[in-house]
């Protein structure tokens, strides 16, 4: 509501009872979501600058609207810092207070959003596009290390490797849609058109809705004729393409096996962060309730950083917050600059949290659903058309799709026809020597290939179940 040409609470109850609850007075939270430019960047003993936000009878403005997202800011400004708070102390709770030789990281993602397969109309949302372009990076990530990565061994240690591939091998491959997504030009042209439009032109689509966001009179039409200018042409048409309804677009997902259908609405408004959001640790810490206070100056201290709270898990583990090229993700380049633009910090956060996965011995584990709308509803038995009942547990097609676009079964593949078990030459002759009559000390040798050789042709193993490169042997045993 206003009153005065300000805005102020609609519910004054409601209003003293939040305040109560953040240790506050009416008063001051009404000062600081109604009247606070700095977005709670200053300490807490900066006074803060003189402003409101724009008044309700100003022109251009709507009433409702401009409050109303203030108070969304706040909102989840608030949820944000608490949901960091309540994942720090977990992680401290359960992590060593000295330094740990190893830990165990766990990434649990939300995994594919797709409304359209749980019968929503709508389409997909910002957030989904957030969690499913995540998905991808995983998926991305899944790719080169069980795919990728063994082939690439084998070349390495010259080992010959028999891999029948499929046909349509190089179209499964996560690469393409993860550029379309957020690649990052090479030069510095902001708009052009299709025919002067180059590949080294070409940005993924997070940085094009990210420099929408900050051009003057753009809409999400326009980040949609953008995102076409760049992606409408032939090469690209197995990764998106327009769709009926209005700022609608569909991405081919899982390589294909999932099409999303997203509706760009509002898209612009939520890729720009709301600086009455970052206000809220603020409140937290200037909290009368001494409790309140003293935990989110601990856990936050007295200033905001870009890194702690923009990968949310890895607080217990000094190791990995100590290397310098995951805190050069978050305080480096683009990510220092960009550390306002939601949709771009959505790419620096992903970055982040790959790069310390791939510093550690990945375990993947894949989740299927069972059927479209498995977790919304319970799973019970439903009638065909033919009046006949039907177990609806199981929805062959779908668990097919999911594991073909998961690549599952190449994964396997490479794993049945290849070597997966590899150990270096010396650390193989030490463990396994004494199988082979072998009771000489393990003293180094001349030649440790030669030497491992002749141990797996004593033990007269199957050749086919081992090879010896030129570093390593690689068995299936």
């Amino acid at each position: 509501g206003a009153s005065n040409n300000r805005y102020q609470f609609a519910n004054p109850q409601a209003a003293q009872r939040a305040a109560n609850l953040l240790g506050t007075t009416v008063e001051e939270l009404s000062r600081v979501i109604f009247g606070l430019s700095s977005g709670g960047m200053v300490t807490p003993n900066t006074p803060r600058a003189p402003f409101r936000t724009p008044s309700p009878i100003d022109k251009g403005l709507e009433r409702e609207a401009v409050g109303t997202e203030a108070i969304e800011g706040m909102a989840m400004g608030l949820y944000s810092e608490v949901f960091n708070c309540i994942a720090s102390l977990i992680n401290r709770s359960i992590s060593a207070s000295s330094h740990t030789v190893s830990s165990i990281l766990l990434v649990d993602t939300p995994g594919f959003q797709n409304p359209a397969t749980c019968g929503k109309q709508a389409g997909a949302s910002f957030e989904d596009l957030c969690h499913n372009y995540l998905q991808e990076r995983m998926q991305l990530l899944y790719h080169h290390t069980n795919l990728v990565a063994p082939k690439d061994r084998y070349l390495q240690e010259n080992i010959e490797f028999a891999y029948d591939e499929n046909e349509n091998e190089n179209l499964i491959n996560p690469t393409p849609l993860v550029n379309l997504l957020d690649k990052t030009a090479q030069n510095s042209v902001v708009r052009t058109s299709q025919t002067d439009l180059h590949e080294g032109d070409r940005r993924g689509l997070l940085w094009l809705l990210d420099e929408e966001a900050i051009y003057p009179g753009s809409t999400d039409d326009s980040f949609l004729e953008r995102l076409f200018t760049h992606y409408g042409d032939r090469d690209h048409q197995l990764l998106l393409r327009k769709a009926p309804g209005n700022n609608q677009f569909i991405l081919q997902h899982l390589q294909g096996t999932n099409p999303v259908l997203y509706t760009a609405k509002g898209w612009l408004k939520h890729s720009r962060e709301n600086p009455i959001a970052r206000a809220a640790v603020t409140v937290l810490q200037e909290s009368c309730k001494e409790e309140l206070s003293k935990l989110f100056v601990t856990v936050r201290g007295l200033g905001a950083s870009s890194f702690s709270g923009s990968l949310v898990g890895i607080e217990g583990s000094q190791s990995l917050r100590r290397a310098s090229s995951i805190r050069r993700t978050f305080t480096a380049g683009t990510a220092a600059i960009k550390r306002k633009s939601v949709c771009l910090q959505t790419k620096f956060t992903v970055d982040g949290l790959i790069e310390t996965l791939r510093r550690t011995r990945l375990r993947f584990v894949h989740c299927l659903l069972p059927q479209h709308n498995a977790g919304f509803c319970e799973a019970l038995a439903v009638k065909t058309s033919l009046g006949q009942p039907e177990d609806a547990l199981m929805n062959l097609p779908l668990l097919r799709s999911q594991i073909r676009g998961g690549q599952i079964l190449d994964s396997v593949r490479v794993c049945k026809q290849g070597f997966p078990n590899f150990l270096p030459l010396g650390e193989f002759r030490r463990r396994f020597r004494l199988l082979a009559g072998d009771n000489r000390t393990s003293s180094p040798v001349l030649d440790e290939r030669k030497a491992v050789e002749d141990m797996l042709l004593s033990v007269d193993l199957e050749l086919s179940s081992y090879r010896v490169g030129l570093s390593q042997v690689g068995s299936r045993l």
